[in-house]
């Protein structure tokens, strides 16, 4: 047998025979199998980010073909703090973002409701007056809410040490009058009659 083309990592080759009789032609051929490749070392196509994945390839050092790939995983995003973008109240949840240093994505999340904050004390909402009722409350420390609303009863007119007061000075001929007069308001009791004093 004679090779008549070398076999490559790329291609086979080929050999043939011939028969030595004088002025046969006869002749046979026959395929040589490829050669196995020369295997180099992993290289970088292109490294991994978060947005995209990497590539490595291997190559024969003979005929530079690529014989085998692998990928390489995207990379974790590396994100900044959170930040809040949305204060959460006592009833409305907020929220937060954050997002990546490298390719810009962005996460949110929601921040949990605050629930109220009422005071121990109560605050006084409306207050009473003689006839008419008032109100007291425990406010929230954070927005206009109020809990244990309380009906605070009238005081009722107050006359208790008070001295009369001339409302009307008699004359010689007209009567006056007197009165007590309710310490909180305006309201008159015990209206009593003086007589005219004569001329």
């Amino acid at each position: 047998w004679k090779t008549t083309k070398n076999p490559t990592c790329k291609e086979e080759g080929s050999r043939e025979i011939k028969c030595t009789v004088e002025n046969c032609q006869y002749k046979e051929t026959e395929s040589i199998e490829k050669l196995p490749h020369t295997e180099g070392s992993w290289a970088f196509v292109k490294d991994s980010t978060c947005a995209e994945e990497g590539k490595l390839e291997k190559t024969c050092t003979v005929c530079k073909e690529v014989i085998e790939t692998a990928i390489i995983p995207v990379k974790a995003h590396d994100f900044t703090d959170w930040t809040e973008t949305k204060a959460p109240t006592c009833v409305a949840k907020g929220e937060e973002k954050r997002e990546c240093k490298d390719c810009g994505a962005s996460e949110t999340r929601e921040v949990k409701v605050l629930g109220h904050a009422f005071n121990a004390e109560f605050t006084i909402d409306t207050e009473p007056t003689c006839i008419e009722k008032g109100s007291k409350s425990k406010h929230c420390s954070r927005c206009d809410e109020k809990s244990e609303v309380t009906v605070i009863a009238a005081l009722g007119h107050d006359y208790k040490n008070v001295d009369f007061t001339i409302d009307l000075a008699p004359t010689c001929t007209e009567a006056g009058s007197k009165s007590k007069h309710c310490t909180r308001c305006e309201q008159k009791a015990e209206i009593t009659v003086i007589e005219a004093t004569g001329h």
